[in-house]
């Protein structure tokens, strides 16, 4: 089968164009700090929201959680997955006893932004 014109092929898998910006911010994120995987099956299993990407400092203690987006115009749906994302936030810190931080970050600053912090 063909790749999709809307694809490109990143460390030997394909991944939507949508997601090339998440994994950029990902790998810049994810470089200070610890990075949690959250299972979108788990959260959603419980009713909460998918968390894009997020990071965890222990010695403060805190967890960051970004929300990618493609611009800066709030959608509809935005606005409804923002509690969805807040619950996760909430279940997270239970879990990790920590303070959360929600973080939206916009594909359109990516190359505008050296150090995310």
């Amino acid at each position: 089968m063909d790749q999709a014109p809307y694809t490109e092929k990143v460390l030997g898998s394909t991944i939507h164009k949508g997601n090339l910006c998440e994994l950029n911010y990902s790998l810049k994120l994810h470089s200070m700090g610890l990075p949690i995987l959250c299972s979108s099956l788990m959260l959603r299993s419980y009713g909460l929201g998918q968390c894009d990407l997020v990071r965890y400092f222990s010695e403060i203690p805190l967890i960051e959680i970004f929300e990618v987006k493609k611009n800066k115009r709030l959608s509809r749906q935005f606005l409804n997955q923002k509690s969805r994302i807040k619950a996760s936030g909430e279940f997270l810190s239970k879990l990790l006893n920590a303070r959360i931080r929600f973080l939206v970050i916009y594909e359109e600053d990516f190359a505008k932004t050296d150090i995310l912090h």
